[in-house]
């Protein structure tokens, strides 16, 4: 039997702040969630699947995963809703290995956006982006993999995924639907380098253009900008080194 729980709060014309996470307070198993109720909601990982719904008026609602033991569904419904998966509002534990069942996101109409953050997480690390997934590649011969789950989105405008203080790969397919957002790692003087490679499933023009030492920008499209449409844009910051196309 599967134990399922829905929340919703369609006919919330305000805009909401939820977050959901461990109950460090009642022990292991134990989660708790704020902001959609009137007081927290209180359950544990026997709970196997967890569904929310946010507003649908034109509001921004902010939904906060840090940690989870099953798969949960988000939908921001209408609105610029925000999703952070791997930390709470705030910015406190930020490592994907707490998400350790699927998430799924659906943005819903507006522009939405979504943060995988994995900034306080201790590792080297291969993360994968594709069409509508993040998830992590394990490195040849690796031992162990993560506990990261991996995250499911679709109707999002933006996505973007904070990695770690270490050296990592960013391996991205261009998206026809979304920008990505790359961050690094901050320049560390130990030589720590961050990694952007794309993956382009045949060969295309393209344009590259830097904004700063680190930062910068791929750009699909003709060289003269006339047809802009060919992948949406993404955007780099703290990456060392830039690998180019894949194909």
């Amino acid at each position: 039997n599967v134990s399922e729980m829905v929340v919703s709060e369609s006919d919330n014309p305000a805009g909401l702040l939820v977050n959901y996470g461990q109950d460090a307070a009642r022990g292991p198993g134990a989660y708790r969630m704020t902001g959609m109720t009137p007081r927290p909601l209180l359950f544990t990982e026997a709970v196997q699947k967890v569904t929310l719904y946010g507003s649908d008026d034109e509001v921004v609602d902010r939904f906060c995963i840090s940690a989870n033991t099953a798969r949960r569904s988000l939908f921001g419904n209408k609105g610029d809703d925000i999703f952070v998966i791997g930390s709470a509002n705030g910015g406190s534990q930020r490592n994907l290995d707490l998400i350790r069942g699927q998430v799924n996101v659906s943005g819903g109409v507006g522009n939405d956006y979504i943060r995988a953050d994995d900034a306080d997480a201790v590792g080297e690390f291969r993360y994968r982006l594709r069409e509508n997934w993040i998830f992590d590649v394990p490195a040849p011969g690796a031992t162990s993999q993560r506990t990261f789950a991996g995250i499911f989105h679709t109707g999002l405008e933006r996505v973007s995924v904070v990695g770690t203080m270490q050296s990592n790969q960013f391996r991205v397919t261009p998206s026809l639907t979304h920008d990505y957002i790359i961050i690094g790692s901050l320049i560390d003087p130990t030589g720590d380098d961050d990694r952007l490679m794309l993956f382009v499933p045949v060969p295309n023009d393209r344009s590259f253009f830097f904004t700063g030492a680190e930062s910068g920008m791929w750009y699909f499209g003709d060289d003269d900008g006339t047809d802009p449409g060919l992948a949406n844009n993404i955007y780099f910051t703290e990456v060392e080194n830039n690998d180019g196309i894949v194909y």
